[in-house]
């Protein structure tokens, strides 16, 4: 398989992904990408009426913009959903 050529803006093709590919990449269903796209968790280009993300953005933005919390039983405040059960 060939790499593509990139353009001038130092982008190629392979950047841009669709609902599925990016979905795939994610870990997550395509109703949870488009969920999270229309609440605008996620960066996104339309191009006509297909929907393309630009995998270096999405990338950049979710490590920008949001943290990975992890709750451990011992030590640690649990999460809020969690403090109505153990009150």
């Amino acid at each position: 398989m060939k790499p593509q050529p990139k353009s001038d803006s130092g982008r190629s093709d392979d950047d841009l992904l669709t609902q599925e590919e990016a979905a795939a990449k994610l870990k997550v269903t395509v109703r949870t990408l488009v969920r999270l796209q229309n609440e605008g968790v996620v960066p996104f280009v339309l191009l006509g009426k297909s929907v393309r993300f630009y995998w270096p953005a999405v990338i950049s933005h979710l490590t920008t913009n949001f943290t990975v919390c992890r709750w451990q039983r011992h030590g640690q405040i649990p999460p809020m959903r969690m403090w109505r059960r153990i009150s």
